[in-house]
């Protein structure tokens, strides 16, 4: 089961715990600060998860390992997007 979606996060995830925690934590920062423009459900949409999924993800539940993947990829899109932006380094 080695291509199964979300083996290489769990391997990453026990290779290194503390960095995939350091990791997670920024991204749920990113997103509370998201927040500030847009709606909890429009936020959801964006990443592609449950407005509910995303409210527990927000209030310190651990994300299910499929949806770290969503996660990385929002976080990775938003903050490329800042950095395109003329003063948002």
């Amino acid at each position: 089961m080695e291509n199964e979606p979300g083996t290489s996060l769990r391997a990453e995830r026990e290779r290194d715990p503390a960095a995939f925690a350091r990791q997670v934590a920024e991204i749920r920062a990113t997103l509370r600060r998201h927040l500030d423009e847009v709606s909890l459900r429009q936020a959801a949409r964006e990443v592609g998860m449950s407005a509910t999924g995303l409210s527990k993800f927000l209030g310190g539940a651990e994300p299910y390992i499929r949806t770290v993947g969503k996660l990385r990829a929002w976080h990775a899109a938003r903050v490329g997007a800042r950095r395109d932006r003329p003063g948002d380094a």
